[in-house]
């Protein structure tokens, strides 16, 4: 087994936060935002409208080479390769772009269905994905979008609003309608049954998972506030943690770690220091701020009407004072990656006895980076991701893991 130890020394430590304009001067309203790993993110806005950066977020650029012109709801970067983007309700029905080339080239997909407004879309692979609608459809393709299967629902009629998957057999859809009522629906095999596991005043915008034990629901009404939820036993059970009188109409979430955190919605950001007790608005705009996103964990951009676009920056200044002892420890188990050798999937196995941002990439043997697996928030304790490489051909690969800025490499086999 390989463990690492780390010690820091330090007593007082000072912060600089930062916020930069970053706004494109634009009447665009700009609905999600997503990074693919460090360098790179992507903005999905109104008139097919798609934004990239590819330096960490200092600077954004349209791209030109996408083939649609109206309105662009989300996107999802399943890896640094492959990337989603969904239109919604447009003349001819709602449509998927994909790209499997870091966005060199893109593949249109329309909706089978052209009376159905797909709000949402979550892929847990190349192959499989799921898609919800405004009058409480439910979709699942297998095959990369070339079919779709309906799925029962046990609320009919209610807009969904969000869909995820945590891991292949395990998501969740929420929605509601204002004034009458807001759901969460939890599935465990894969979609094919699902129940209600809450029921709420007002509809629920947007699911954010700390991990897969811990989950927070936003929502809100234009004339009576924002709530903010949260479950701590899988999404089975779920508690109000805090009401906020106003127009706050909550949408975008994010966390760094356990116990800071941030929502957005009307003409507001707020922020959590305590695991989401209690929230503090923490800026105050005029515009809408949709989507947030970080690609490090301590960064944050935030997205929204009339090409808003606003980076937090939150940074360390000088270690004075040297008294106190940090440790923190990360074992990466002499079996990370198992089996392996392994034939088209595995399970990457490590232990974090203190939370941490955590990256993990596969490179080829010559060093080149082929995808992101994993980057995100990472709770203590023992963590499990999947691993798929059906698409890769049989040889040695690495896998580089980073855990708050600590690399190690690991090497696996493929065979066929």
């Amino acid at each position: 087994m390989f463990q690492l130890i780390v010690l820091f020394f330090l007593s007082s430590v000072s912060y600089a936060q930062i916020w930069s304009d970053l706004s494109i001067q634009q009447d665009i309203y700009l609905h999600a935002i997503a990074f693919s790993d460090s360098s790179t993110g992507w903005i999905a806005g109104d008139s097919g409208y798609v934004l990239k950066s590819t330096d960490a977020g200092s600077s954004w650029n349209k791209i030109n080479n996408f083939p649609f012109t109206e309105n662009l709801l989300d996107v999802q970067v399943l890896d640094s390769s492959t990337i989603y983007f969904l239109s919604g309700a447009t003349t001819s029905g709602s449509y998927f772009f994909v790209s499997t080339d870091a966005g060199e080239t893109w593949e249109t997909n329309q909706f089978f269905l052209l009376n159905v407004f797909i709000t949402d879309f979550h892929f847990v692979n190349k192959d499989t994905g799921y898609a919800v609608g405004l009058n409480g459809q439910m979709f699942k393709t297998y095959d990369r979008m070339q079919s779709w299967e309906e799925l029962s629902d046990l609320v009919n009629a209610f807009p969904n609003k969000k869909v995820a998957f945590i891991n292949d057999s395990t998501g969740f859809v929420a929605g509601g309608r204002f004034d009458i009522l807001g759901f969460i629906k939890k599935t465990n095999d894969g979609g094919r049954t699902w129940k209600n596991v809450a029921i709420t005043i007002e509809p629920i915008n947007n699911l954010y998972f700390i991990n897969e034990d811990t989950i927070f629901a936003v929502s809100g009404d234009p004339d009576l506030g924002g709530w903010i939820y949260r479950s701590d036993d899988k999404g089975e059970n779920w508690e109000l943690l805090d009401t906020l009188s106003g127009f706050f109409l909550l949408q975008g979430i994010d966390f760094s770690n356990r116990n800071l955190g941030w929502v957005s919605g009307a003409a507001t950001i707020l922020n959590t220091t305590n695991f989401g007790s209690t929230w503090q608005i923490v800026r105050e705009d005029s515009d809408f701020v949709a989507s947030i996103a970080s690609n490090n964990g301590r960064d944050f951009w935030f997205v929204g009407s009339n090409g808003y676009i606003y980076k937090y920056e939150d940074t360390t200044g000088t270690l004075v004072n040297i008294k106190d002892e940090l440790q923190s420890s990360i074992n990466i188990y002499s079996e990370a990656v198992f089996p392996n050798p392994f034939n088209s999937s595995a399970r990457i196995k490590f232990y974090l006895a203190d939370a941490a941002f955590t990256s993990i990439e596969l490179y080829n043997i010559l060093g080149e980076k082929l995808k992101t697996i994993y980057n995100g928030f990472k709770d203590a304790g023992n963590n499990e991701l999947f691993l798929e490489m059906k698409d890769y051909a049989s040889g040695s690969y690495l896998l580089l893991f980073t855990f708050d800025g600590i690399t190690r490499t690991y090497k696996i086999n493929l065979i066929k």
